[in-house]
């Protein structure tokens, strides 16, 4: 929830003393009636971004149940359904200037009213040190369900995050999301990541498990020697100059290469051979003073099949060094593992 901020405004406490009896100074108030009717005017007028910024004002200058409910209506418009159901609800129980009779009920009519547009959503994740995300923001950004929902009654009006008991393995994050989808994602050092697409459904609650698996023991290591991972940080890399062997350094790829070359060197020759041997060919076999042999045919049939040959060789050696190349360039292939899955195991190769 956005906290209003306002300046210290001196205050003037009526003779009970009562925290419900607080007002503010006579210079205070009237700013703070200014920005009312300012704020009445741009919800009247539907600018409803407007209206809300004004009321955090005057709510920041006089809090009440009644400026509790002008936030929550100005929330309600702009959809944002679970801030709405938190102001409208703290605008039925704050002590400072109640709402008369007929208020009450129209801010209660409108509580059930956005029941109906947020679901609840219970999240355990083990391990208890794990980090949830909600479409990829920090829930505590978002207003936790009532207290209870998670098992206990420990529940805060803006704490998401509820916990059994201290020796628990796991995290219980009790929210309120507006219906629709959403992407839960939960994170712990040294376990894999895990994300869930979940459908919040209007006035009914939900509930999640998600059991992060833990990171190999020499991957689970390296990351705690690095430190936790932070939000939007980049995975450690290869150092391209740990002195692993590079694409380049391996012999194979310069005599594929090199055979490729001189093929199609050999193979253009014989090309250009073959077709000064057809014109003289082609030359004499129309005059009627030479004329043509077998064996001059056969000749060029010689040096056209040579350079088929050697052209398809020339591809062949190009393509080995290319796929020798491709094969290296991490480091070199990788050899066949085997990775256990819920139904057995799989082949893993990686190139």
């Amino acid at each position: 929830m956005p906290v209003a901020v306002a300046e210290p405004v001196p205050a003037v406490p009526v003779a009970s003393g009562g925290a419900s009896d607080w007002q503010p100074s006579p210079k205070a108030r009237a700013k703070y009636e200014t920005v009312v009717r300012e704020a009445i005017a741009e919800f009247d007028a539907r600018r409803w971004p407007e209206a809300r910024a004004l009321f955090r004002k005057a709510h920041g200058i006089w809090p009440s149940a009644r400026t509790y409910r002008s936030l929550g209506m100005t929330a309600f418009e702009l959809r944002d359904y679970p801030t709405a159901l938190h102001e409208l609800g703290n605008a039925l129980s704050d002590p400072r200037r109640p709402l008369s009779a007929s208020r009450r009920g129209q801010v209660e009519a409108l509580i059930e009213r956005t029941r109906m547009f947020v679901g609840r959503l219970r999240v355990i994740v083990q391990p208890r040190d794990a980090e949830l995300l909600i479409d990829g923001k920090d829930p505590s950004l978002s207003y936790s369900a009532p207290a209870g929902a998670c098992g206990d009654d420990r529940g805060r009006a803006k704490e998401p995050l509820e916990t059994a008991d201290e020796s628990s393995h796991e995290t219980c994050f009790a929210l309120l999301l507006p219906a629709g989808q959403h992407t839960v994602l939960a994170r712990a050092s040294g376990h894999h990541d895990q994300r869930q697409a979940v459908t919040i459904a209007g006035g009914e609650a939900s509930g999640l498990l998600l059991n992060l698996a833990p990171l190999p023991e020499a991957t689970a290591s390296a990351a705690n020697a690095i430190g936790p991972a932070r939000p939007g940080a980049l995975a450690p890399v290869a150092d391209p100059e740990d002195g692993s062997a590079g694409p380049l350094a391996h012999p194979g790829v310069w005599v594929a290469g090199g055979a490729a070359v001189s093929l199609g060197i050999a193979s253009a020759v014989l090309w250009f051979a073959s077709d000064s041997s057809f014109d003289s060919l082609r030359t004499r076999c129309r005059s009627e003073q030479d004329g043509c042999s077998d064996a001059d045919l056969a000749s060029w049939r010689t040096l056209q099949t040579s350079h088929h040959v050697t052209l398809g060789l020339s591809i062949a050696a190009g393509t080995v060094a290319v796929v020798w190349f491709l094969l290296h360039e991490q480091g070199g292939p990788r050899a066949p593992s085997v990775a256990p899955t819920a139904r057995g195991a799989r082949w893993v190769v990686r190139f």
